[in-house]
């Protein structure tokens, strides 16, 4: 069974990407799929608005310094998750060409389905044989476990394959795996929450600019 934690949801209010049942397309690849140029913000109102999106997301702002000369702005988040608190950051960088943001989760989307895959084996009272962690882009990650039961023993497996547009963990379909509430939980996806609000936002400024 093939699961995809897709990265292309659109609810306004929603940092998470879903858990599909079926295989999805994603779209093609990119180093940077979301990294927001614009010049129809200055410094100080992207800055800000990357503040009221950051909370609009969930997360209170921790600290946050204004960019200065050829010093990039960084505002730090942080809010409540299922395993303890998530922190994120936003770094505004200014320069002629205009204003870069980038969004960033301190624990990417690859990273959380690395830890999601080897706690859903241990909590099911497996023992982790095998763990080769997933790299986006260059490295299928495996997770396997082995249970004894009496004179019985058996096993399970997964990969877990990382783009910049997914997460795709995949098991057998009668795998106990797929069964599991952990390995169905939802793995935080900041940059692309983010993206879905702050792109809008500068769109209409853009628009509003040419008038």
């Amino acid at each position: 069974m093939s699961l995809c934690f897709y990265r292309a949801q659109l609810f306004a209010w929603s940092l998470v990407s879903f858990l599909l049942l079926a295989t999805v397309a994603c779209a093609a690849p990119d180093a940077r799929p979301y990294a927001i140029l614009t010049s129809a913000l200055t410094c100080e109102q992207a800055q800000q608005l990357a503040a009221r999106v950051t909370e609009r997301l969930g997360y209170a702002i921790t600290s946050s310094s204004p960019a200065s000369g050829t010093s990039a702005g960084i505002i730090h988040g942080a809010r409540q998750g299922v395993d303890g608190q998530e922190t994120v950051s936003v770094k505004v960088s200014c320069g002629v060409e205009g204003v870069r943001v980038d969004a960033e989760a301190d624990i990417p989307p690859c990273e959380q389905a690395n830890r999601l895959a080897q706690r859903t084996v241990e909590h099911l009272g497996y023992t982790v044989t095998s763990f080769v962690p997933a790299i986006t882009g260059e490295k299928v990650g495996i997770v396997k476990g082995k249970r004894e039961g009496g004179q019985v023993q058996d096993s399970v497996a997964l990969s877990i394959t990382c783009t910049p547009e997914a997460v795709y963990v995949d098991t057998r379909s009668d795998s106990p795996l797929a069964a599991s509430t952990d390995f169905t939980a939802a793995i935080t996806d900041f940059r692309r929450g983010f993206f879905a609000l702050f792109k809008p936002a500068v769109d209409a400024a853009q628009r509003q600019g040419q008038r």
